[in-house]
């Protein structure tokens, strides 16, 4: 176990955005030496495609269907048992949280779960200060160096301050979407390689970890956001670890922190899983990995999905249903008949497995629960709808 244990995330972050990840767009110099040196974990998984649901997850290595909470709306409770940061602080860790002062005000109600002796470092606003979006318009969001120049000097303040701590120390420090003076997803992948290398001259090497809380759909689909979808962008997401000569070919989840830290050996999980919202909400969708296979359930449109992530990395491909509907013809068609895939037996065989675990898993909330949440974003739609244009851009929460 590693004297300290310094954990750097990054919201909303892919894992192909980063050059240790195979991205020839953005280039990380830090990131990339730490990967060098350390462990790349390319089956990585989110438990939750949002941050509060994410860190829940992360906080008490519990999947989100077992936490007991059924809606995601701010009067989240405390999950009883297992609680990462009591357990480091239980082994002698002075333990500190660094958030975006926004964020703090915010998802720490969606959260929750942040220890019983964890100090909270509010940072004094890390994110980009953007005005309000005019409908239709680009927005002028040219780089701003002194804005984030003033970022970074609180960011090196933070970090002063935890190096200075004698004995054992954790520091969980989660970035923003985007960071102060920059203005889009990905902008500021240079700026977070840069506090990597703060922390690399405060820190050894062998006490740095980096990850996210989730990605986002960068455009896939037509989307470019997150917290309503389990596809591999959201769901899949970067491990750096300091760790040598440690091969990790099976899928782990970040509810697993506490052995990716360390604090126990890594298990293997037969499943890995990953849900967009509690069970009681009807716009949620949960995915279930087994090896190779990814199991979808979108409760709104009651349609399953079955994946082969290996044959078909982009998730084009639903091996669930023996036949598709062509919407040009109007007419229904075999599957196999239509596409060439050579392990369609090997496919069945792990749909009854994840529809086997699927039953086990899967719950709903009761008829007046559903109802209720039902009526409730049918209303919520139409609000949305027929609202007028926002005052400020909301950066943080789903």
């Amino acid at each position: 176990m590693k004297e300290k244990i310094i954990f750097i995330s990054k919201d909303a972050l892919r894992k192909d955005a980063l050059s240790c990840y195979g991205s020839t767009q953005f280039r990380q110099k830090n990131l990339d030496e730490l990967a060098a040196k350390g462990t790349v974990y390319h089956q990585f998984y989110t438990a939750g495609g949002s941050t509060a649901m994410a860190f829940t997850a992360m906080a008490t290595g519990q999947y989100l269907f077992t936490s007991g909470r059924k809606l995601y709306d701010g009067t989240e409770k405390e999950i009883e048992g297992y609680n990462l940061f009591d357990d480091l602080s239980d082994k002698g860790y002075s333990v500190h949280i660094a958030w975006d002062k926004s964020y703090t005000s915010f998802a720490k109600s969606h959260f929750n779960n942040e220890g019983k002796h964890t100090t909270i470092h509010s940072l004094d606003y890390i994110i980009p200060h953007h005005s309000a979006h005019v409908t239709g318009q680009f927005d002028d969001l040219t780089y701003d160096d002194n804005e984030t120049e003033i970022g970074l000097e609180l960011v090196k303040n933070l970090f002063d301050g935890i190096a200075s701590i004698e004995g054992k120390v954790f520091l969980w420090f989660h970035l923003p979407h985007v960071f102060r003076g920059r203005n889009s997803y990905d902008s500021d992948l240079d700026v977070f390689d840069k506090i990597i290398g703060m922390a690399r001259e405060r820190w050894a090497d062998d006490c740095i970890w980096i990850s996210a809380d989730h990605g986002q759909m960068n455009g896939l689909r037509g989307k470019f956001s997150y917290g309503y979808d389990v596809d591999n962008p959201v769901m899949q997401i970067p491990l750096i670890a300091p760790y040598t000569e440690q091969i990790v070919d099976f899928p782990i989840s970040n509810t697993q922190l506490s052995e990716i830290f360390g604090l126990k050996p890594l298990e293997h999980q037969e499943f890995v899983y990953c849900e967009t919202a509690y069970y009681a909400q009807p716009m949620r969708k949960m995915a279930i990995v087994h090896g190779r296979y990814k199991l979808v359930y979108d409760k709104h449109e009651k349609r399953f999905y079955l994946f082969d992530m290996e044959w078909d990395a982009s998730e084009n491909l639903n091996l669930y249903y023996p036949e598709f509907f062509d919407t040009d013809r109007r007419v229904w068609y075999s599957l196999n008949q239509r596409f060439f895939y050579p392990h369609w037996e090997e496919a069945h065989k792990e749909k009854e497995i994840l529809m086997a675990e699927w039953n086990r898993v899967w719950k709903n909330g009761t008829f007046w629960e559903e109802l209720k949440q039902k009526a409730k974003f049918f209303l919520r739609i139409l609000y949305m709808k027929y609202k007028s244009t926002p005052k400020t851009i909301i950066n943080i929460g789903k």
